[in-house]
């Protein structure tokens, strides 16, 4: 039998993740692990026995394995071919492998705010619903406020129209400072909420906490993103990684936690991927704003500042020399020049004897 073009690149045992699209834009992402491969069928072994109810996967439905570290992430496209066993599910592989989609890897430290929740039932399927009532209930509430924000505006448009705030009016400067006002759909709950330090990327978050966060926890998560306008993404997260942080001096232990996220709107991911590269930027062009510095070469840079300053003093000796002494030689010269042609003068008109 021949060899597949996939052998190279699924060996058994592989861990691989899962990327299934599902309703409301949201991604399921999920690892699992490589058992066999036949030709371009491949047996996975799943995290879980079973997909969470909304996660509607059916034969033929077209789905993204990727695999390999940070950097250097991999991608295959596969179609679902059913269901193996408990826990094993059987995709057909499809296309070449390429570079994964790098840009979620794309990570930077921030100040964000946001809030979490790590809810007692750690039922998947619980989460989901509780996660789309959340943004159901936001999106009604950014709703009614949006409607009643436009509504004082027009008002406002009305009244100026007929004349009924004149110069005199004490209520003019705030009524034109709200005609250029612009409609925040963070609603003001979260001017309350401190910016937390975070290791930001569009695959998930890393942080600092007191917390008791446990391995393999999910966690309902909302991260106020500074776009332009900004947003709240609601996402649900797993613990995949927790270890005592020993640099912070407290009562309390402070641990570092990574969370991936595991269900993730794609438009939410994006703003988070838009946002890690502005502040890339911005951190880009200040960085060759500013002076270069070498630290490691202090006392001779200084010497050689030193130098360059006694170097330029006795320039500036020397030039102002040269002037005084140009000077003082041109006058000199006129000097000369004039008591020739005097004593000239004297001797033709012979009354050199009358200036004795």
């Amino acid at each position: 039998m021949a060899v597949s073009k996939y052998a190279q690149y699924f060996p058994k045992d592989l861990k691989v993740t899962i990327c299934i699209p599902m309703e409301y834009n949201e991604t399921f992402r999920d690892w699992a692990i490589v058992q066999e491969l036949e030709e371009d069928v491949l047996t996975l072994l799943l995290s879980r026995d079973q997909f969470p109810s909304a996660v509607k996967l059916r034969y033929g439905d077209t789905f993204d394995i990727r695999f390999g570290k940070e950097g250097a992430e991999q991608r295959c496209s596969a179609n679902f071919d059913g269901k193996a066993d408990l826990g094993l599910i059987k995709v057909r592989l499809t296309g070449e492998v390429g570079t994964g989609e790098l840009r979620e890897f794309y990570r930077i430290d921030a100040f964000i705010p946001f809030r979490h929740e790590v809810p007692k039932e750690q039922n998947l399927n619980a989460l989901i619903g509780k996660l789309r009532k959340r943004k159901r209930d936001r999106l009604a509430t950014e709703a009614a406020r949006r409607a009643a924000f436009e509504e004082e505006q027009r008002l406002l448009v009305l009244r100026t129209a007929a004349g009924e705030f004149d110069a005199g009016d004490d209520e003019q400067p705030k009524k034109k400072d709200q005609k250029v006002a612009v409609f925040n759909p963070v609603d003001e709950s979260w001017d309350n909420v401190s910016a937390a330090a975070l290791n930001l990327s569009g695959g998930g978050i890393k942080c600092v906490t007191s917390e008791l966060f446990k391995a393999e926890d999910l966690v309902l998560m909302e991260i106020f993103i500074p776009s332009n306008p900004p947003r709240i993404a609601d996402c649900i997260a797993k613990v995949v990684f927790k270890n005592i942080n020993y640099s912070i001096k407290s009562d309390k232990l402070h641990y570092n936690v990574a969370l991936n996220f595991v269900i993730i709107d794609d438009r939410d991911r994006d703003a988070i991927v838009t946002h890690i590269a502005h502040l890339e930027l911005m951190r880009i062009r200040m960085k060759g704003s500013l002076p270069s510095i070498n630290l490691d070469s202090g006392p001779r840079k200084r010497m050689s500042l030193l130098m360059k300053v006694v170097w330029a003093l006795l320039v500036l000796a020397v030039v102002l020399f040269i002037a005084w002494y140009s000077k003082n030689e041109v006058n000199n010269e006129i000097m000369d020049s004039f008591g020739n042609a005097v004593k000239q003068y004297r001797e033709k008109t012979g009354t050199e004897n009358l200036w004795k």
